[in-house]
């Protein structure tokens, strides 16, 4: 069994449950996990300076993504309105959820975390974007909200590795 595989089955397959009135407790599978997806954070593109933009101090920016309940976030990187991250975000557990909610946030350690724009990605047809890596899916979207640039973009890279396949 491969690390990976095993990390996420540790993880997600089972949870404890307790029968009614004095039955033993018995290690039950939670609602199955479909698959896995993974998600890596790419790159954004002009993105607003939520800084102060003294001595060419721009905005620290990280990519938060959302699936249901789980939530994962990319490291940040200073000053720089086009981050080019490339890195894999922890694995999410998908249990048919179909919308994946990405946020571009500016790093404030002073004064909190400023939103830089997000995007609803549907998942609809990931699930069938084949075995392994030559099925992930580069999708780049515009970022929308209040302080969203017009025009600017982020992209991510999608791969679903279904668990009955694995």
């Amino acid at each position: 069994m491969s690390a990976v595989r095993e990390y996420i089955f540790a993880k997600y397959e089972f949870q404890l449950t307790e029968e009614a009135a004095g039955k033993r407790v018995e290690l039950a599978q939670t609602a199955p996990p479909l698959g896995i997806l993974f998600v890596t954070a790419v790159s954004a593109a002009d993105l607003k300076n939520r800084d102060s933009g003294i001595n060419g101090d721009v905005s620290d920016p990280f990519l938060q993504v959302q699936l249901g309940e789980q939530s994962v976030k990319s490291a940040w990187l200073k000053d720089t309105l086009n981050p080019a991250w490339n890195t894999k975000l922890d694995a999410l557990q998908w249990n048919g959820i179909d919308l994946l909610k990405l946020e571009v946030w500016d790093y404030d350690k002073m004064t909190g975390n400023d939103s830089l724009g997000q995007a609803i990605v549907s998942l609809e047809g990931v699930p069938d974007s084949g075995k392994g890596d030559e099925g992930a899916q580069i999708v780049t979207v515009a970022l929308h909200g209040s302080h969203a640039l017009p025009g600017s973009t982020l992209t991510v890279r999608l791969n679903f590795q279904d668990l009955h396949e694995w």
